[in-house]
């Protein structure tokens, strides 16, 4: 199981996965997400979300999450 559970970190809104069977040949899937904190754009225009430890998370086109927007932020050059 470990590379799908590395498959399913590789995503930027996956925190951590846990993958197992259990005695009963169940599987468990025990999935952490991110949670951002705040809303960022860039002065280039750029737009992303940000979580406590600073790690950037794209927009989602599904939902939109109402949050502190932090405008300015330097651009990576």
């Amino acid at each position: 199981m470990p590379l799908i559970e590395d498959l399913l970190e590789q995503s930027s809104w996956v925190y951590n996965a846990d993958l197992y069977f259990d005695n009963n040949d169940i599987l468990h899937a025990n999935v952490t997400e991110r949670k951002p904190l705040a809303r960022v754009f860039t002065d280039r225009g750029e737009s992303f979300y940000i979580d406590e430890a600073g790690k950037h998370i794209p927009l989602s086109e599904k939902v939109s999450l109402d949050l502190p927007v932090f405008t300015g932020f330097p651009s990576k050059k």
